[in-house]
């Protein structure tokens, strides 16, 4: 799976209608839009990267290793 390390990734995500994944509870594993990620607070985005953001591909497992 890859990992989404940048802002301009993530924004490129977004250009691409691509959706991302975090393996956060507060998120319950499900896949987002990377569009919606791009316009929360920097800040938030900012712990999203930090903690591990991925890029969602559907029909794969998706497990963050």
């Amino acid at each position: 799976m890859m990992r989404v390390y940048s802002l301009a990734q993530l924004a490129n995500l977004a250009k691409h209608k691509r959706a991302v994944l975090v393996h956060q509870v507060s998120w319950g594993g499900k896949a987002r839009p990377a569009v919606v990620v791009l316009n929360m607070s920097g800040a938030a985005v900012l712990r999203l990267i930090t903690d591990g953001l991925y890029v969602y591909e559907k029909g794969k497992a998706n497990d963050a290793d």
